[in-house]
Order: structure tokens, then sequence, then C-alpha cells
């Protein structure tokens, strides 16, 4: 018999205690709707995913190995909020009342804005206190952003990986998925309220449910479109993020069709959709596409959680979520969630090193601590305030704003004093001829050695100053092809030097591009990011996958410097996280021998149009964030000493130089003006040398020049 039958006639025990809260959710043949209150109140389902949910995403951090793809509980999140928030909504505009915007917003406040402004506030004022610098700086810039919960957009304009870095994660990078949820809220109860108030013919959960499925169609494609992309900037995106809030959405409109399901499929769906989710975060890593179509495992995988507890209560995965450990965590999963980050990003960086797993368990430990402490004693008392409950909405709304008026006022005030980075020097200042006043090769090398034991920083005026290279001599994703970037010198000359690699061969266009000038020779610049002349396939980290502006931009250099027929070409590029692509995944192992391959035929192809081939070998490697580490230590700079194991990848190097001796080209070896015996010092003559872990900083680029253009024979 039809469940439906079953419930209409009563034969069915478990329909009739069904019977009553099923009819709430029937509409007449009006069309009118009437109460649909869900048949329970609290779900320790949904309790036991926010634990779950909390538990990947810690664990992920901490650095467990087997949940890589524990990123995947923030979809987790989104779905529930989604699901509990709609439902909220519904019961409003169905039982005759008009949604209100001012209470809606009153009850977000008094749930997020408290434990949110607590946490930002500790860790911008911790910043300060713990790590200084330019790293507090702009741990206080990300306090704005995450105060406004604009946090992701932050991170897109940073152009933020958030498996990858360069520099030190910011502490406050995990606020980035509340921005997206109230950037969601901020649409959607009002949508819902237009969406009420027009075409009453048709019943209001009919208009919802078509007004979402779209909504999920759209915003998925568009998540797989832009993950294909950019997946970093996917990930932070809210477009891209619509539909999983979206899935919850719908299921809270489709609670009556989901009721009317036969019992048993609860349990099905229930562990199946349990499964779905502990298999996301067993099986993707950091190089899966993401969100894209493998969020769909996951986003699924709650859907059906949310659904077999929605069919009946206590079967299936309901009865491992509904334990106390899980029940106890999943009250305090929003504390956790944000105590965890900046908990472990801080130790870090104030022990000056990466920790160990361990150790990081350890932290979790204190974060976890931290948030018992926050659920009781700010989150609750706050939450069931019957002295803000009483009051109008606008009072716990200005109470709201008020708070985070405060927190932008304190990381307002705490940037302001706080260093900032030195504005950038000009090249002109090092301008001057070869040979009077900038060191020569030995000369640096036994400076290196000086500095290994310097601890003050910088002794001279201009010459400590980070300047930042912007890349402006360097082709993105958007521009793989087209004339050079950046010429320097005379355009008629009949000597023309070119450089051509990624990054690393674009940190030299400075030095380079000047001593062309003050020859009289042309200079073209032909850098790609992520792009290093060795000719193989290359994986590209933003989208997770291959990268075929690369292909395009070194076939297009390589015809346009053919056509200049220069008299020399400079190569370089970055080792440190550049793999083989294959399949859509680094193929690290076999890494290697394609750059060994890649860089003999690269080597071939510019002999046969260029008078002299010369490789600058790479660079030696920062292991912590220079910038960070020497404006906050700038009393000792030697805590930022890395060692020479780490820095100098001596297998890689040997193997660029034998490649080009073997190719008739010539090397030059950049290590030793960077690295003494045992030790690269972060500080050389009162110069950062790097302006990141991956970069030499350009103006100390600059004051090799005299220095490179002498290994490389480009002066008379």
């Amino acid at each position: 018999m039809h469940l439906a039958s079953g419930l209409l006639n009563g034969n069915n025990v478990d329909a009739r205690k069904r019977r009553g809260r099923l009819l709430t959710h029937m509409v007449t043949a009006k069309g009118t709707e009437r109460s649909s209150s869900l048949p329970r109140t609290f779900r320790p389902d949904i309790e036991g995913l926010r634990a779950i949910a909390v538990l990947l995403v810690v664990l992920d951090h901490a650095g467990v190995p087997a949940l890589q793809g524990g990123y995947v509980g923030v979809d987790v999140f989104f779905v529930v909020s989604g699901f509990l928030i709609t439902g909220l909504l519904l019961k409003e505009a169905e039982q005759g009342k008009r949604i209100s915007l001012l209470g809606f917003y009153a009850r977000r406040a008094r749930r997020i804005l408290p434990a949110a402004t607590l946490v930002l506030a500790v860790t911008v004022a911790s910043s300060f206190a713990l790590i200084g610098g330019t790293g507090a700086a702009r741990t206080a810039e990300d306090g704005l952003w995450a105060a406004l919960f604009a946090s992701n957009f932050r991170e897109t304009l940073q152009g933020t990986d958030y498996w990858v870095s360069d520099v030190s994660p910011s502490p406050l990078q995990h606020y980035w998925s509340l921005a997206i949820e109230e950037q969601f809220y901020l649409f959607w109860p009002a949508l819902l309220m237009a969406v009420a108030a027009i075409g009453r013919k048709v019943p209001l959960r009919t208009r919802l449910t078509v007004l979402l499925a779209v909504t999920i169609a759209v915003s998925l494609m568009w998540s797989v479109y832009a993950t294909r992309e950019n997946a970093s900037a996917a990930y932070f995106s809210p477009l891209s993020r619509t539909w999983e809030l979206a899935a919850g959405a719908i299921l809270a409109v489709l609670a009556p069709m989901i009721m009317r399901l036969p019992v048993f499929l609860a349990a099905v769906t229930s562990v199946s959709g349990l499964i779905a989710i502990v298999a996301a975060a067993l099986t993707l890593d950091e190089y899966t596409r993401y969100p894209g179509s493998a969020a769909i495992l996951p986003v699924g995988g709650t859907v059906l959680v949310v659904i077999g507890g929605t069919i009946a209560p206590k079967r299936g995965a309901e009865v491992l979520l509904q334990c106390r450990p899980l029940q106890w965590l999943g009250k305090l999963s929003y504390s956790l969630y944000l105590w965890h980050w900046p908990v472990l990003i801080l130790a870090a960086a104030s022990l000056g090193t990466e920790l160990a797993l361990t150790t990081k368990l350890a932290f979790v430990g204190v974060a976890l601590a931290l948030s018992i402490v926050t659920f009781k004693y700010v989150e609750l008392p706050v939450r069931n305030s019957s002295g803000l409950k009483a009051r109008r909405p606008s009072v716990s709304v200005a109470l709201g704003a008020a708070l985070v008026a405060l927190v932008i006022g304190l990381t307002s005030i705490l940037g302001s004093i706080l260093p900032k980075p030195s504005p950038t020097d000009n090249a002109d200042d090092f301008a001057v001829a070869p040979g009077s006043d900038l060191p020569t090769a030995d000369e640096v090398t036994k400076a290196v050695a000086d500095s290994v034991n310097v601890a003050g920083w910088p002794p001279e005026p201009h010459a400590g100053r980070f300047l930042f290279n912007q890349h402006a001599c360097i082709r993105g994703l958007d521009a793989p092809t087209g004339k050079s970037i950046c010429s320097y010198g005379d355009a008629n000359s009949d000597e023309t030097v070119v450089v051509y690699g990624d990054s690393h061969a674009e940190m030299w266009a400075d030095p380079l591009g000047v001593t062309a000038t003050e020859l009289g020779r042309r200079f073209e610049v032909f850098t790609m990011f992520s792009c290093p002349p060795a000719d193989f396939s290359v994986y590209n980290a933003k989208r997770k996958g291959d990268y075929p502006e690369c292909k395009a931009f070194r076939a297009d250099s390589l015809a346009k410097i053919e056509a200049l027929r220069p008299s020399v070409v400079l190569i370089s590029g970055q080792r440190q996280g550049t793999w083989l692509e294959k399949d859509g995944r680094p193929d690290k192992e076999n890494t290697d021998a394609a750059w060994e391959k890649g860089l003999a035929s690269t080597i071939k192809s510019l002999s046969a149009i260029s008078d002299r081939v010369i490789v600058i070998g790479d660079m030696a490697y920062s292991e912590k964030d220079p910038q960070d580490c020497v404006t906050s230590n700038s009393d000792d700079v030697r805590r930022c000493n890395t060692q020479r194991s780490y820095a100098v990848d001596t297998e890689h190097n040997d193997m660029e130089k034998r490649v080009a001796e073997a190719g008739g080209a010539e090397y030059v070896d950049v290590v030793p003006w960077l690295c003494a015996e045992d030790v690269c010092p972060a500080v050389v003559a009162g110069f950062a040398t790097h302006m990141d872990a991956q970069h030499i900083s350009t103006n100390y680029a600059l004051w090799l020049r005299r220095s490179l253009a002498e290994a490389a024979a480009l002066l008379p």
C-alpha cells in the first residue's frame, strides 16, 4: 500500500504517529498552506553533523595525513545552515506573519557576532604581541575585512591559494566561510519575502522550489566552470558556493514531500550520506579541483543525511550522530571553528617553526578549551538573553553593529601603529656605472659570509627596505601571448639581450635591464607566472590541472625571440613548487627527469637563434616568510636565517649546470650570493635578501647587478 494511503487509513503504526505532523505540511485545494513547523524543534542528527564537519576541518588543518580532504567540512556547514535558516523563515512566512528582516538579522547578530568579534579581536591583538612586524600589520588588515564579512573577497583580491602560499597564511583566513554565509543571508530573506508576495495562485513552496532549483543549477554550473579556470578564486567565490546553501534551503522547502517517503529510506539515505561525506574527506586532497563538481560528493552526502533525519528520527546514521560526544562537540562547533585556526597559525609563528602533528593536536586541545569557555560565557548568555529577546530587534542589531565597529576601531588603531612595508626605492638609486661602488661577485660572497652572524637591521637608510616587485614584466593566465611586456634600452641597438622564463627569470629583469640600458643595448622580457623555460607540461596549482597558457606562451615567445635574433638569451626557472602535470595531477616522481629533458630541448632551440644562451641557476629559498620575520626580529635577524640544506636544491642545480654545458650554454650559479657554507642569511650588507620565501627582493637583485653582469659576461 502506498504510504500516503497508509497514513490516511491509519493502517501503519509509524504512519499514525506521523499523521499529525504531516498534515501541517499539506496544501489545500485552494493552494493555501498551513503551518509548516518542522516535526522536531531539535535535530540531533544535524548537531552530530556539525561535530563531524568541524572535526574534519580541524584535523585537516592539524595535518592528519588521512584527512587531506577535511576541508569538505565547510560544505557540510553550508548545507546545514541553508536548511535550518530557510526552515525558520518558512515557518514565519506560513504562520501568516510577515517575515521580519530586522528580527532575522537580530537573531543572526546574537548568534554570530559575539564569538566572531571576540576571536577576531583576540587574534589581532595576539598577532601584535606574538608576531609583530608586517605579519601583524597584515593581520590587522585582514581583521577589517573579516569584521565586514568580506574575507573571501580579500583572499580573492590577494590571489590566495587555500592550499599553497608563498607567505604565512593569515590567522583570520578561515573567516571566509562566515563571509560566504552572511553574504547569502544578506539577500535570501528579502528574496523569500518577495517570492511570498507574488504569484499567490501557486503555493509558496512550489514557487520556492523552482527558484532554488534554478539557483542550484546555475551556481553549480558556474562553480564547475570557475573552478576549471581558476580553482583558487572559485574556492572563495560566493557564486561558486551559493548552490550549497541553496541545496540546504530546498530541503527545508521540500520537507513535507520528504516526510511522505517510506520510513526504511531514513536509514538508507542517512547512512549513504555519512559514507559520502567521509569518503570525500578521505579521497579528495589539495590537488583536487575544488569546489567544482567534486563538491557534489560532500554536499550530496549532507543532503542525504538531512533527508534521512527528516523522514524519521533515530534511524541509520542518526544512531551514531546522536551519541553524547558528537552532540557535545556539535554544540561547540562554531566556537571551535573560530578558535582552532588562529591558535595553530599564531603558535607556529611565535615558535618560529613548522609544528609537528603531535604539537598541532596539542594546540587543538588549547583551541577546544577556549571554545568551551567561549560557548559557556559568550555564546549562550548572549543568544539566550531574555533582556535582548524582550527588546526590539533593532537593539540587537545596533549592539551587533557596535561590536563590529569596536573591532574595526581596534584593528585600525593597531594597524596604524604597526610597521608597514617600506616605500619602494627607485631603481635609479642603483644606476651607477659598472665598477664604481657596486660589489663584485667575490665581494658579495664575502659579504654573505660576514652577514651570517650580524644581528641588527638595517644599518643603512635605504638598503633594508623591501622593494615589492609588482611583477610588472610578467604575464598571467589572462594574457599568455603578445608582444614583450617590458622593453629597456635602445630599441635600435644591434645587440639585443632577452630574459625568458617564469618569475625567477623576471626577478632578474630589473638589474639586467639597467645594465643593458647603460650599455646602450636593447633588452626584452618574456616571462610568465609558473611557466619555467624547460619544455615540459607544467601542473598549474590555480587551475588544479594542466596549464595550456604556458604552452601557448612558450610557443609565442620562442617565435618572437627568433624574430629578434638576440645576441644573448638568459633563462631561469623556479624548481620549488613546480611539477610535471600528468592526468590533471602533479607527477612529482618524474618531474626531475622531465625538467632535464625539457631544459635540454629549450637550450637547443634557443642556441639556434641566439649567439649565447645563459642559464641562471635556481636561487636559495627562505624557510620563513622574510617580510614577517625580518620586520618582527629587527633586533636579531639571525632568527630569520635559513639552513643551506633547506634553501638549496643542490641536485637540481647540478643537473641544470650539467645540461647547460652539454648543450653549449653557459651557467651562472647565484647560490654563493645568497648562502655561506652552511647558512643563508636573511640580511646581507643591510639588504633583506628575499621579497618572499621564493623570490629575491628587487633591491638586493639591483645590488647584485654588477656581479650578475660580470658572471654573465655582459660587460665590455
